[in-house]
């Protein structure tokens, strides 16, 4: 099952979700208006920009409004993947691995010989890891990752 990682809100009422797999996907909530009428309240910036991602399987801006990440992976239209994204996608499995293994960041990053904040940094995507500190990080795991280059 793909899991939908990071939401960004873009122009007018589209939203870019990041999944699990590295794939983006653009999708417009007022597709969904004619359908449900309430979609019309998204029209709101501020309102549509107030959207989190609750876990990783929905967007939720209030009661009367959310919507399933399924949906979007499934209609919309797949966008670029930036390095940014990639950042951030590296981050996310990591942490996955790590809590698979039931370690503490502390606990990895003694292990693997660097700072918690940078091994937190990692994690969260706001860091630009070099090759070697990946490698040491997956080692520490006992982690593979697989990727191709298209």
């Amino acid at each position: 099952m793909k899991h939908a990682i990071r939401l960004t809100f873009l122009e007018g009422t589209k939203l870019c979700l990041l999944f699990s797999d590295g794939v983006n996907k653009i999708y417009d909530v007022m597709v969904l208006a004619k359908k449900y009428p309430q979609i019309k309240a998204l029209k709101n910036r501020k309102l549509f920009t107030s959207g989190i991602l609750l876990g990783t399987s929905g967007i939720y801006w209030n009661d009367d409004l959310d919507l399933d990440v399924e949906s979007v992976y499934e209609f919309g239209k797949t966008g670029d993947t930036s390095m940014e994204d990639l950042s951030y996608l590296l981050g996310f499995h990591i942490k996955q691995f790590r809590k698979s293994a039931n370690i503490t960041q502390e606990e990895l990053a003694k292990k693997v010989n660097m700072d918690q904040g940078d091994l937190s940094r990692i994690e969260k995507g706001l860091a630009n890891p070099s090759l070697l500190t990946i490698s040491r990080i997956l080692k520490g795991l006992d982690a593979n990752i697989d990727f191709k280059i298209s």
